[in-house]
């Protein structure tokens, strides 16, 4: 199969060539290739299927079904739920997801976290190759963090625990580093593991978060969401993460969660090639405008972008992995390049995904080609198409 007439999103700038995949892998990137069948891009725009590396859930589904009882009950068991999610995603352009799971109990995430094994095997849809445990270790202090009924302090028996003694598919493990004990797990995470601990939720001082990094902390949680207001008298974490090189973002760019102003500010202070995009979609994400009520008497309204309970507090964003593409060229003001550079191939490169993530020859076979408003025309897993939008 080749894809032809595409403008192709590879290593930062779009090329015009062509791109021969077959059912596992990318095989040739050039121009004028000839033979096999043809897919005519229709000169849209050709990037690598986009991971998703921080999703909760979505279109009332969750991945933590299993203890969201109000969303468990209209929407499916836990595995249909999970399988739902997977299936949904391909229509905005994403073809992987990390499973992101967060403050729970030992069995609650071993529970999540074997349904997940256990699908993957035939999903139907994005592929949910690696988790993301987000809200493990929380600082309860902080003024985001969120739940706490399970507050734990880091701990190489509670990480196993909970994943069951296998780190084989667990990408990012989120830290207050500040925490007792975190020094001790960071050491023994980042030097006989090849999981990315991740700072959030946190009220460590810049030093705190120098010597973490000195110890392999790598990544963050989206960006100045679930981290101290920033005061120019106090060494908090985000000036700390800032100016650590060895630190890559998460950055939320749907104009809201974060000023467009502080998401240009980030780039500019880390460098592109630092920051990386997500979702951070919740069980309430990705419903159409409406009033929704479940049980127990809780109401949400879908709006503007948004989800908020009944006193208009905004519970999570609600937009989907392409509107937020949209969002960050055009509300943002982020160029077409930056856009792309955040979206796909950044998330491959900042989490050391190598097999997918960048149309290069050797990686899987995942694509989507979208317009230059970021509406999907085709989305493409392991060489097969599984999505065909109103343009196709």
């Amino acid at each position: 199969m080749i894809i032809k007439n595409a403008k192709v999103f590879i290593d930062g700038e779009f090329r015009n060539t062509d791109v021969r995949f077959d059912e596992q892998t990318i095989t040739e990137i050039g121009s004028n290739l000839t033979g096999d069948q043809i897919i005519d891009a229709g000169g849209n725009d050709l990037y690598a299927g986009i991971i998703d590396c921080h999703i909760h859930g979505g279109f009332l589904r969750s991945f933590q079904a299993n203890v969201k009882k109000e969303t468990w009950k209209d929407y499916g068991e836990p595995e249909e739920q999970a399988r739902y999610i997977c299936k949904k995603v391909v229509e905005n352009g994403v073809t992987s997801i990390m499973p992101t799971l967060g403050d729970l109990t030992v069995e609650e995430y071993q529970e999540a976290i074997r349904l997940i094994r256990r699908i993957r095997k035939d999903v139907d849809g994005a592929d949910p190759f690696m988790f993301h445990l987000e809200g493990t270790y929380q600082n309860p202090n902080h003024h985001s963090s969120f739940n706490h009924n399970h507050d734990t302090l880091p701990s190489r028996e509670h990480t196993l625990a909970i994943t069951d003694n296998d780190l084989s598919d667990v990408c990012l493990i989120g830290i207050a580093p500040e925490l007792e004990g975190s020094m001790e797990w960071l050491k023994w995470l980042c030097s006989e593991t090849r999981v990315h601990a991740e700072i959030g939720y946190t009220k460590a001082s810049a030093q705190t978060v120098t010597q973490a990094a000195d110890l392999g902390l790598d990544q963050t949680t989206h960006m100045f969401n679930g981290f101290e207001p920033m005061h120019h008298r106090i060494d908090g974490p985000d000036v700390g993460i800032m100016i650590d090189d060895r630190i890559k973002c998460q950055l939320t760019l749907d104009s809201y969660h974060v000023s467009p102003y502080w998401c240009r500010f980030l780039i500019k202070v880390k460098g592109l090639d630092k920051v990386y995009g997500l979702t951070d979609l919740s069980s309430h994400s990705g419903l159409p405008d409406g009033v929704y009520h479940f049980e127990g008497g809780r109401t949400i309204i879908a709006g503007d972008g948004f989800i908020k309970d009944e006193k208009g507090t905004i519970q999570s964003g609600n937009h989907t992995m392409n509107q937020i593409m949209y969002k960050a060229r055009h509300n943002v003001g982020l160029t077409k390049e930056e856009v792309g550079s955040i979206y796909t191939e950044n998330v491959a490169k900042c989490l050391d995904v190598t097999d997918r993530g960048k149309i290069e020859v050797g990686r899987r076979s995942d694509f989507v080609i979208m317009d230059d408003d970021y509406n999907v025309i085709r989305t493409i897993i392991r060489g097969k198409t599984v999505y065909e939008g109103e343009k196709a």
